[in-house]
């Protein structure tokens, strides 16, 4: 038997291969579209990290801040024209010197920016070690004015069983960067804290001797 031919257009063609029957990829994004696309994405990054620092922000505590004791005003205060702020002599709080002392120093010390106020500005400055952190640990509005602040500070640091002794005022003497007038004042104020009775020529006579050699006979038998 003859074998029958099919005819040429009824041969079964090969089956075409996957990726042929997927549809042809889409045409290319608008401008518009791809600027609106990067702006979302800026968007959400914008969005998680701030919601990150909103995050880290209740979590964090909050950073000490330092408040005067005394009301901001004081700080106001002008001080003398062309005032120079001394080098002062600083209390360290550890029992060498003591407060009444210091107090008396300080204020020999300011010179003319005398006043109540001006001597509360500038009272820090005569601070370091254990008594300037006791200073600025004060809580806020706990100092109205300097009687206040002496009284604090007298309450802090005067060590109730200790005196001005005789000794202590044959050790003081004028330092590098105190006038006459200061040290004598100083001396002043620290006698009037010796409890020991003495002819007044001897309280004369340690007060001369604590003068710079210079000065002694421009002070010699000076009366407080």
């Amino acid at each position: 038997m003859a074998q029958q031919i099919r005819p040429q257009n009824d041969v079964q063609q090969a089956p075409r291969p996957y990726a042929a029957q997927q549809e042809a990829p889409p045409q290319g994004l608008r401008f518009e579209d791809v600027r609106r696309m990067i702006k979302d994405v800026r968007r959400m990054i914008e969005d998680v990290r701030r919601m990150i620092e909103d995050g880290l922000a209740q979590r964090r505590p909050d950073a000490p801040r330092y408040t005067r004791p005394y009301p901001p005003e004081i700080d106001r205060t002008p001080l003398p024209r062309n005032y120079q702020l001394p080098e002062f002599m600083l209390f360290f709080g550890d029992g060498q010197t003591s407060s009444m002392e210091h107090i008396g120093r300080l204020t020999a010390q300011c010179g003319e920016a005398d006043s109540d106020a001006q001597k509360l500005c500038l009272f820090v400055h005569s601070l370091t070690g254990a008594a300037f952190s006791w200073f600025i640990n004060l809580p806020p509005n706990s100092v109205r004015d300097w009687s206040d602040m002496e009284r604090i500070f007298h309450e802090h640091f005067y060590q109730t069983n200790r005196e001005i002794t005789v000794a202590e005022l044959a050790r003081m003497s004028q330092a590098s960067d105190e006038s006459p007038r200061d040290y004598l004042q100083r001396f002043k104020i620290c006698r009037n804290w010796c409890r020991t009775n003495l002819p007044e020529r001897e309280f004369v006579k340690m007060a001369e001797e604590g003068l710079e050699f210079e000065y002694r006979k421009k002070f010699q038998g000076i009366e407080f």
